[in-house]
């Protein structure tokens, strides 16, 4: 008897927010072990933090708002505050923190982490391109893509964001893609939008 094979299509806004940020913090859990000593930077209200500590062997954060009371303190676009960390961490993630800097300066950031030499650096960026989720379900087995539709999105800057300085969208992916395909310490393996919040653009750098 043949399975049951089932389709689904949704918008780009699916469920809740909370939900969908749920889901990001559940895909940076998928990504450690329990061998891992990690590395988060941004720490923000350290939900992703106390998740990855079920899993990790070990988690320091390091943010520059003393107020959050991270592991360390400072600017990771600035190579004296965060160069002591070399060598320290098999993985470090950067999830949605560099698009609050101006791109030359987040590129600098990004730079400063690979060279901190983790065996992988996981990275996220806002991702405002539209797009559409399909999904197949064959018996008990789930598959789901993020169709990106194209030319979409829109420039992001300070004057029309009161927080970022830039987000992915449809003029920059590629050059942005070259970029990171362009470090010698490590080189960009794989990356994809989140399926249950494709504003969440994942980049995943694994060490040469």
């Amino acid at each position: 008897m043949a399975k049951k094979v089932k389709m689904f299509k949704n918008r780009w806004l699916q469920v809740s927010a909370h939900s969908a940020r749920e889901n990001v913090y559940l895909e940076q859990l998928s990504l450690v072990g329990k061998d891992d000593n990690v590395l988060e930077i941004g720490k923000g209200k350290g939900i992703a933090a106390k998740l990855l500590t079920l899993k990790a062997r070990s988690v320091d954060t390091f943010d520059l708002d003393p107020e959050t009371r991270p592991s360390f303190v400072g600017n990771c676009a600035r190579a004296a505050d965060i160069n002591f960390l070399t060598d320290r961490y098999s993985i470090i993630f950067c999830c949605q923190v560099l698009e609050h800097m101006d791109q030359v300066e987040s590129f600098t950031a990004l730079e400063n982490l690979i060279k901190l030499n983790p065996k992988r650096l996981i990275l996220s960026l806002p991702d405002n391109r539209k797009s559409h989720r399909l999904g197949i379900t064959i018996g008990a087995r789930k598959f789901s893509i993020v169709i990106t539709r194209p030319r979409s999105g829109r420039k992001i800057s300070q004057q029309n964001s009161r927080q970022h300085h830039w987000e992915i969208y449809s003029k920059n992916i590629k050059s942005l893609i070259r970029h990171f395909d362009s470090y010698h310490w490590h080189f960009l393996t794989r990356h994809y939008r989140l399926f249950e919040r494709p504003y969440s653009h994942f980049f995943i750098f694994e060490r040469r």
